[in-house]
């Protein structure tokens, strides 16, 4: 793919659009409870460009914190920007003929839903645990108002996103019309999806519990300006179950 000078084209086309909407979304126009409505370009990226606009939405994050602060969140934002469009990529195959342009149709709701779910699910997971294994943040405030963000702002404007790439998707420039389809989701990509989304709910409900303090934690720690159990030795095991996945699908 990586051959392709359309692909790397779509790639850096994506990094620096990302970086520019974060950027003007972060210090000219801002919207309320922290939404960034950046995430619903890089959501879009992942479905219509593939591996391309995932590298794409990790480089674009990186290239914000550039301008902004690079610190001890700036790996795990990449990570966290590439699953944001990475596993809605790849939960494409889930669906048989799922279209990326918006249709007003029940079905197309519903499975676009699921793929908006996924790129959030996996930001969220990725950006919290790493906060919280960092005792920057709690995960079950930070990880998880990520995760809700995220899905809220890929939910409103994703479609509107994905209807304004429709002239790239007439002249073949999608992923799909460029590798002549996607291969159809096997045994081993069944199982990585299992252990993904077992992972991922073990994960968030341990960090959870741990911090309501049903789960007795390891230790406790500074996060920030209070003081709260450590969740991130609880998730451990379940968020590798969940890395394991997301290499298998």
């Amino acid at each position: 793919m990586w051959t392709m000078p359309r692909m790397i084209a779509l790639c850096a086309v994506t990094a620096f659009s990302y970086a520019f909407c974060l950027y003007l979304f972060n210090f000219f126009i801002s919207f309320p409870l922290g939404l960034r409505p950046a995430v619903a370009l890089a959501l879009a990226s992942g479905i219509m460009f593939g591996p391309a606009g995932a590298v794409g939405s990790g480089l674009g994050n990186f290239l914000f914190d550039i301008r902004n602060e690079i610190d001890f969140g700036t790996i795990p934002g990449i990570a966290g920007n590439f699953l944001l469009a990475y596993l809605p990529y790849r939960g494409i195959r889930l669906f048989k003929d799922f279209n990326p342009q918006p249709r007003a149709r029940v079905t197309w709701i519903l499975k676009y839903s699921a793929l908006a779910a996924l790129g959030a699910l996996g930001c969220g997971l990725a950006i919290g645990f790493c906060l919280e294994g960092l005792r920057a943040a709690a995960f079950a405030q930070r990880g998880i108002s990520i995760m809700i963000g995220n899905f809220a702002v890929a939910l409103i404007l994703g479609p509107v996103v994905l209807l304004s790439c429709e002239p790239l998707h007439k002249r073949g420039l999608t992923y799909a019309d460029m590798m002549n389809g996607l291969p159809q989701t096997g045994k081993r990509q069944t199982i990585g999806w299992i252990m993904i989304i077992a992972g991922a709910a073990i994960a968030v409900l341990a960090a959870v519990l741990t911090y309501m303090g049903i789960i007795p934690p390891f230790a406790q720690y500074a996060v920030g300006s209070d003081l709260a159990p450590a969740a991130a030795p609880v998730m451990l095991a379940p968020m590798l179950i969940f890395l394991a996945g997301v290499f298998l699908v």
